[in-house]
């Protein structure tokens, strides 16, 4: 049983060293960069124009690069139409033509 345990200890120690073999570089200095996250797509971007999009990989890259408009509150119910880029909400002139 005394050699279970001794093999036990053995193993967490190489476990808690080993990342510290693995930042350390050629020079012996450690690593201080951040994590890379890297995210594959199941199918080519054809394009980010918003003129030319027709696909829907394109249409979601350009959800995340791009701003419209309006956008929701999304903390208040109901929802609530806030201006993003635009100045203000839109509205209707006094004699009503725009």
């Amino acid at each position: 049983m005394k050699w279970f345990y001794a093999i036990a200890v053995l193993v967490v120690a190489v476990l808690a060293l080993f990342p510290v073999f693995l930042l350390s570089g050629e020079s012996g200095e450690r690593h201080t960069g951040g994590m890379v996250y890297r995210l594959t797509y199941p199918a080519d971007v054809k394009s980010i124009d918003p003129a030319t999009c027709g696909d829907d990989m394109s249409s979601t890259i350009q959800g995340n690069v791009y701003e419209g408009l309006y956008t929701y509150h999304y903390l208040k119910r109901p929802l609530e139409v806030v201006p993003q880029l635009a100045a203000a909400l839109p509205g209707i002139s006094p004699d009503g033509l725009t």
